[in-house]
């Protein structure tokens, strides 16, 4: 089983939090946190807290709606403020969720 331990080990997000403004940071770290929730059930506190994270990044649905674009920090508002593609993020994330792929800390 493939595990991940930080953003350096997710390829597939171009982004370093190290070298970017603290506010970018925070917003990528909200990413990172609702991915373990999602990727790694067993350190998510409550189940409920893992259910907001898959409905946040709107893993069950086939597309975003039209306003996530606009609503502060929801997933897609997130993305794009950090210039990453939501649903390249979101696709990959799914995959790794059907793989087993574990996020931990």
């Amino acid at each position: 089983m493939q595990k991940i331990r930080n953003f350096e080990d997710l390829s597939f997000i171009d982004y370093d939090p190290k070298y970017c403004a603290p506010e970018r940071g925070l917003i990528a770290e909200v990413i990172y946190r609702a991915m373990r929730d999602v990727l790694n059930p067993a350190l998510c506190e409550e189940d409920h807290i893992r259910r907001e994270a898959i409905l946040w990044m709107r893993l069950e649905r086939k597309k975003f709606l039209k306003r996530d674009a606009k609503s502060p920090y929801s997933f897609v508002w997130c993305c794009n403020h950090l210039e990453l593609c939501p649903y390249r993020v979101r696709e990959k994330i799914i995959e790794l969720r059907k793989n087993g792929v574990k996020l931990i800390v």
